[in-house]
């Protein structure tokens, strides 16, 4: 591109520099005063050279100067953060809070939760003052009468249960802690019962958050005089930001179509307001500079009123720009104008940058800006007969907006939800346009609804039909067979190859871009062929104790690249494990094929998943023994196994499992028919992997009886690095003369927070911290990963 292209677009460069920065911080992990003093210095070589050094040299330094001063901005905010989280001193730890209301009760299924914001704190008895916010849930009944008193800005005392703060369970999980400190919020709790919240029911003093609030409520009650249940609770949603009240089922069809956008307030809304406001501040023949104030103002109200989500911070922040610059009669670049928003959301917060939301709604704006005028000199290419039906035009059109934005998004899309809506671009020429009718009239009916309720309920009745007609339309959209395809998470070098084959198409005629886009092409190849070769040493052995919950599952990576899955973790009512956590775990790994998946024993809570996994993931080999008895779940997951095409294998003492020739799985138990028996327990499948001098000891469920079989008939060959603690840590397992016998360095166990069996058993984990014995749970850690080089073994930080 031209230079003369960045020249005359400020912002956008310098927004380019931050985000640079960011993520150099985010990857580089150092303390923020080495930062600062990698900052200090180049800004003294930053300004010696603006008076000696050649000017390339001064900018340069300038550019390098912002790049640094982002990344300690970003450090000073991360670290920041981890001080502010509030985590229990010890499990179950009680606690009293005393603060103000600061958010309307939601509900999320069985539960409710509102944010208090405290000014003191008790813990272990003692009141400290502290400013947190902290989000407090109960699954208890609520009442309609204590929900009314929890309005914004009431004092509350409450005792809770403080809760650890959440992170991801699982690599690649949605990281719900990260979600909560990006919304400003710094800690967890959970209510026994609403009976220990007292609430103060003084007349509250007038404040800014209180006037949101009441005009939120207003405004909600609104809607639902006006409008059926489901009608209100979507148009709360696309019109104000509240999308609570929408169904699960609802918010699927829109998410399996590609539509989910819609629900969130973002551009459209906000020129719609501003088209309002100064309409309606025109009739009173302000001046230009009060109206402009005061339209600003009024974008500000609607912002706070909608929740301020990334979406329309960013878009309120370019509307002030953009109506700034007509009151100074300055045309606004819109690449400036999305650089100026980008650049206020991160400066206040650099953690904005990897918000979901953010991300979404700054590349679906920037594609529209990049490719919808290209797209719309192709349409200009169709007969003239047909360009002059307008409602053929209009179509095209609303189609080159879709198609654009999907352009923009569709790696984002792929990578954080693995899957990718294949009606996306007919659903949206159908649903943005019906969507947007719904908002400008959705407005209309709160406009007129003060001043003429026949008008208000007559917009309203035209609002039912389009909504009904909109919702029925996506459910069938959603329910095409093969409506949503499932992806792998792209790499950084196919995203990149993505990016630049798109332009490319769009620019190949150009011969200046034609050079650069295909420079840049042949660039992005190169890295999505040789990254992955240096990347991978091709000679680890990786396992991953999947936190699955109250059960067991096990993904074995080897070093020739293939996988195998032991067990797949519980099934309950409601609950698929691998569902919830095994499939999700494969897809962000990019492991689409199993060459085995393994049984240790039938019980629902490591053969419960399996069935997931089946049918989302290639499986060749289903192994299982023969000693495992029968119950209608084993049946129907073989049976489905068979149906798939597995190669169905019973296993038993003395098969040795092949999969890496560099690793053996070597079956110790059971040997038939000795080892039958009614015990599913101790029917578990024993395996040994040995890889190079190191090994590990996979015992499933099986207890005392099993572990003393096999330290009589393998002592010798017992030893085990690592030891996979049999039946969850309960202490029916893990006796002293086994783990004697096993001698391991480390034990993995894993068990659900808080389970009904109360595993791991204290006794058990006495036993192997005397022995000194490394001890690692899922329910404390989430999943643990653990590699080795044929050597040693080492725990690896996934999260970091």
């Amino acid at each position: 591109m031209e230079a003369s292209w960045f020249q005359t677009r400020p912002a956008l460069r310098l927004a380019l520099l931050v985000v640079i920065g960011i993520l150099a911080a985010a990857l580089v992990d150092l303390p923020p005063l080495a930062y600062l003093s990698v900052t200090v210095s180049i800004l003294a070589a930053t300004l010696v050279a603006q008076r000696l050094a050649p000017h390339t040299w001064a900018i340069v330094l300038w550019h390098l100067l912002m790049i640094s001063a982002a990344a300690t901005l970003h450090t000073y905010h991360e670290v920041r953060s981890k001080e502010q989280i509030l985590n229990p001193l010890e499990s179950d730890e009680a606690i009293a809070l005393a603060g103000t209301v600061a958010s309307e009760t939601e509900r999320h299924g069985k539960r409710n939760s509102f944010i208090v914001e405290t000014d003191s704190i008790q813990r272990h008895g003692v009141w400290r003052p502290g400013t947190w916010r902290v989000l407090v849930s109960s699954s208890a009944s609520l009442d309609s009468a204590t929900r009314a008193k929890l309005e914004i800005g009431r004092r509350a005392t409450l005792r809770a249960e403080l809760r650890q703060f959440p992170r991801p369970r699982n690599p690649g999980e949605f990281d719900y802690g990260k979600f909560l400190t990006l919304n400003n919020v710094q800690g967890t709790a959970t209510l026994a019962g609403w009976s220990e919240v007292e609430i103060d029911t003084t007349p509250l003093p007038i404040s800014l958050a209180g006037a949101v609030a009441a005009t939120q409520q207003m405004l909600y009650r609104t809607l639902e005089d006006l409008h059926p249940q489901e009608a209100a609770s979507f148009l709360k949603g696309i019109v104000l930001g509240y999308r609570a009240d929408l169904s699960a089922d609802v918010k699927q069809s829109f998410i399996d179509t590609g539509t989910i956008h819609i629900l969130a307030v973002s551009g459209s809304n906000v020129a719609v307001v501003a088209l309002i406001f100064i309409a309606t501040l025109g009739f009173f023949r302000l001046s230009k500079r009060l109206t402009t104030v005061l339209a600003i103002g009024g974008l500000v109200v609607y912002m706070l009123i909608t929740g301020s989500s990334p979406s329309v911070e960013r878009a309120t922040i370019m509307a002030i720009v953009i109506i700034a610059g007509a009151l100074f009669e300055r045309t606004s670049d819109i690449y400036n104008s999305l650089s100026v928003a980008a650049l206020a959301l991160l400066v206040f917060n650099t953690n904005t940058l990897f918000d979901v939301g953010f991300q979404l709604s700054f590349a679906a704006v920037l594609s529209i800006v990049y490719f919808y005028p290209k797209l719309e000199r192709l349409i200009t290419l169709i007969p003239e007969r047909f360009e002059e039906i307008k409602a053929v035009d209009l179509g095209l059109k609303l189609f080159a907006v879709s198609l654009a934005a999907q352009l923009g998004t569709l790696p984002f899309t792929a990578y954080y939800f693995g899957r990718v809506s294949a009606v996306s671009l007919l659903a949206n020429l159908i649903v943005v346009p019906l969507a947007g009718l719904n908002t400008f009239i959705g407005f209309a009916e709160l406009l007129f609804y003060p001043f003429s309720m026949w008008l208000a309920h007559t917009f309203a009745f035209v609002n039912d039909v389009l909504i009904d007609f909109l919702l029925r339309f996506v459910q069938i959209a959603a329910s095409v067979p093969h409506a949503v395809v499932e992806v792998a998470n792209p790499s950084l070098s196919s995203t990149a190859m993505y990016y630049v084959a798109v332009v490319g198409l769009f620019g190949l005629f150009k011969e200046r871009t034609a050079k650069w886009v295909v420079l840049s092409f042949l660039l992005a190849a190169n890295l999505l062929v040789y990254v992955p070769l240096c990347s991978a040493s091709g000679t680890a052995l990786r396992l991953t104790t999947i936190d699955v919950g109250q059960g067991d599952g096990l993904l074995v990576e080897f070093p020739n690249g293939r996988a195998v899955l032991l067990d797949a973790g519980p099934l309950s009512t409601g609950f698929d494990a691998g569902q919830r956590f095994v499939v999700p775990l494969l897809k962000k790994k990019g492991i689409d094929r199993l060459e085995a998946l393994i049984v240790s024993h039938p019980h629902s809570d490591h053969i419960g998943g399996m069935k997931h996994v089946l049918a989302h993931v290639k499986v060749g080999r289903f192994l299982y023994s023969e000693s495992q008895g029968e119950s209608a779940l084993s049946h129907e997951t073989i049976a489905l196994a068979e149906s798939l095409g597995c190669k169905l294998e019973q296993v038993a003492y003395g098969t040795t499992v092949v999969v890496d020739s560099m690793c053996r799985l070597y079956v110790l138990h059971p040997r038939l028919p000795e080892d039958s028996t009614r015990n599913l327990n101790n029917a578990s499948l024993v395996i040994r992997l040995q890889y190079g001098n190191t090994s590990a000891l996979l015992v499933g469920d099986s207890e005392a009886e099993v572990e003393e079989k096999l330290d009589r008939r393998y002592k010798p060959m017992l030893s085990a690095d690592i030891l996979k603690a049999g039946h969850h840590g309960s202490k029916t397992s893990s006796s002293e003369e086994f783990i004697d016998a096993v001698r391991p360095k480390m034990v993995l166990i894993s068990v659900g927070e808080k389970n009904k069996f109360k595993h791991p058993s204290p006794i058990v984990l006495e036993r192997f911290k005397v022995r000194g014995v490394d001890i690692h749970r899922t329910d404390r850690e989430g999943a643990i990963v653990v590699e080795s080089d044929g050597v040693g073994w080492k725990i690896i930080d996934w999260r970091h």
